[in-house]
């Protein structure tokens, strides 16, 4: 006599339950069928996350990211100098203004003070 393979003959469970016995039946072709949609379902959502992944980083790559050009600007060392220069003689003409300003204002006792020292 030639044993059957399990995988594909229906097996049958019996339940005692207070309501009466149960009777579970499971055929190869339900597992198959339960097998293949749970593939397919696993499938379809790693798919659906991947491209919706790869797209968020896409958009937000283009959209953060761009390229920059900077440059220095070139700057004689002689245009340096002759701007320091204006600068400290309009430094030195608003002091001495101010200081003028002030010691007038005080009276003539300041002022010589001011001139003497």
């Amino acid at each position: 006599m030639r044993q059957k393979n399990w995988l594909l003959e229906e097996t049958r469970f019996l339940l005692l339950t207070r309501r009466g016995p149960v009777e579970l039946v499971i055929k190869p072709t339900y597992v198959a069928a339960a097998a293949f949609v749970g593939f397919v379902g696993i499938s379809v959502i790693a798919g659906t996350t991947l491209f919706v992944g790869y797209n968020a980083v896409e958009v937000v790559s283009k959209d953060t990211i761009s390229t920059a050009e900077a440059s220095i600007p070139i700057v004689e060392p002689a245009d340096i100098e002759a701007e320091f220069d204006l600068l400290a003689k309009r430094q030195l003409e608003s002091s001495d203004a101010s200081t003028d300003e002030t010691a007038s204002d005080k009276g003539p006792e300041k002022n010589d003070r001011q001139q003497i020292s």
